[in-house]
C-alpha cells in the first residue's frame, strides 16, 4: 500500500508541473483546475497501482 500511495504522490507532483508549464501558461487552465486535475490523476494512478499489486 505504502508503495501505491508513495507512487501516486510523485506522480500527481510531477503532473502539476506538467500541466502548469503547459496549459496554465497558454491560459487554458487556471491554479485550481490544475491542482484539480493533478490530484484526481495522481490519485487514480495510486489506486490502480494499489490493486494492480493486491
Amino acid at each position: 500500500m505504502l508503495f501505491a500511495v508513495v507512487t501516486g504522490g510523485w506522480i500527481g507532483v510531477n503532473l502539476d508541473s506538467l500541466i502548469g508549464a503547459t496549459l496554465e501558461n497558454r491560459g487554458i487552465t487556471n491554479n485550481n483546475s490544475t491542482n484539480f486535475l493533478a490530484s484526481l490523476l495522481g490519485g487514480l494512478i495510486g489506486a490502480l497501482v494499489f490493486y494492480a499489486f493486491a
